[in-house]
């Protein structure tokens, strides 16, 4: 038996054992799948990875004196929204929505916040997704009414 035939063996059970203990698939190198798929019938994939784009379009749509409401475009992929906001002397919060529209509450008159979002794509095991965060939208900056 050569070296190469012996290589292959090697790969083929150093590869199953690796789907038997279930270690991440990356952890793969490139040829291995076929000696799996040879051997046991399995061949190791990577799971889909769904890119969320940035959040673009944030707007305000209306405000009072103790509120602000926030207005963005959907983004296809997400299944939900997290909005960071600071207000000018307040520490910085954040809130998850699965909406495309929020009201900031708790504001003051005359107050200015900074605002941002991104949108998020759950995924899982059942779907054989990987959860992913988009980029931070451009910063928006509001006032409340006087």
């Amino acid at each position: 038996m050569g070296s190469t035939s012996i290589m292959k063996r090697f790969t083929t059970v150093a590869l199953s054992a690796v789907l038997a203990i279930g270690l991440m698939p990356a952890l793969v190198q490139p040829g291995m799948a076929e000696a799996a798929e040879l051997s046991t019938g399995t061949v190791a994939t990577q799971a889909k990875q769904l890119k969320v784009t940035k959040v673009t379009g944030l707007k305000m749509t209306d405000r009072t004196k103790k509120t602000i409401t926030l207005k963005w475009d959907k983004q296809e992929k997400a299944t939900e929204y997290q909005v960071r906001y600071v207000a000018w002397g307040e520490k910085c919060k954040s809130i998850k929505t699965k909406k495309r529209t929020i009201e900031l509450e708790g504001l003051r008159a005359n107050q200015k916040c900074k605002v941002k979002v991104r949108a998020y794509c759950k995924g899982g095991p059942s779907d054989g997704l990987t959860p992913d965060w988009g980029a931070w939208s451009d910063r928006l900056e509001v006032t409340t009414k006087k």
